[in-house]
């Protein structure tokens, strides 16, 4: 039997909101449907031995398929180090961290004086530009490759209810509050939390 599994979606998770233990409760209004982490009730071991009280800003309050009152971070991935603004500056100041390429460089300026250094004015300068040229190019082929990897897990796509009707939707614009479909034997877009299972029991089982 395939695996069908709902779930309550995208970057929200049990894991982000640091508690091992967790109470959930349904809260109506005339038009919407929300989901409440409460936290008053139930905490963790550490919090029960340090003495430590929960208050409500523990709670946390999913509007499902609705727009999230509160702004959270998307589920957009990006591994890369670079941007093609950030290059050269970030590039620079993480090869000028180490010790020997400002030595090399104070050198090379040095060599620029006539009056102050006996040997040629390229002597130490050519073979820092020619270090730094391929430490760029072998930052430049590895960052390019970490852009495409996120660019193929972000486009990847997902059912996700939206509007009442199950669409496509790429993992990158899942929000928050989104149900989301996941099919046997595929990867899960964000951390979930499941709601339910084509299994008789409701029981799912993940690999990681």
């Amino acid at each position: 039997m395939d695996f069908l599994p709902s779930f309550l979606g995208s970057v929200f998770g049990m894991t982000q909101l640091g508690r091992r233990h967790r109470r959930r409760r349904r809260t109506r209004s005339e038009d919407d449907e929300g989901l409440l982490l409460d936290d008053s009730e139930e905490h963790d071991d550490d919090a029960t031995t340090s003495g430590v009280t929960l208050d409500d800003t523990d709670k946390r309050v999913i509007w499902l398929n609705k727009t999230q009152p509160q702004k959270y971070c998307n589920n957009h991935i990006s591994t890369a180090k670079y941007s093609a603004l950030s290059f050269v500056p970030s590039f620079l100041f993480e090869q000028f961290r180490r010790y020997s390429n400002c030595f090399f460089l104070f050198i090379a300026l040095l060599q620029q004086i006539p009056d102050v250094s006996p040997t040629g004015r390229y002597t130490t300068l050519v073979p820092l530009i020619f270090i730094l040229s391929v430490s760029a190019i072998k930052e430049i082929v590895e960052d390019i490759k970490r852009h495409r990897a996120d660019d193929e897990i972000n486009h990847r796509e997902i059912e996700a209810l939206r509007d009442g009707q199950w669409k496509q939707v790429k993992w990158k614009e899942l929000t928050v509050g989104d149900i989301v479909k996941v099919q046997n034997n595929t990867f899960f877009p964000a951390d979930l939390v499941q709601l339910s299972s084509s299994e008789p029991q409701g029981i799912s089982f993940i690999e990681t």
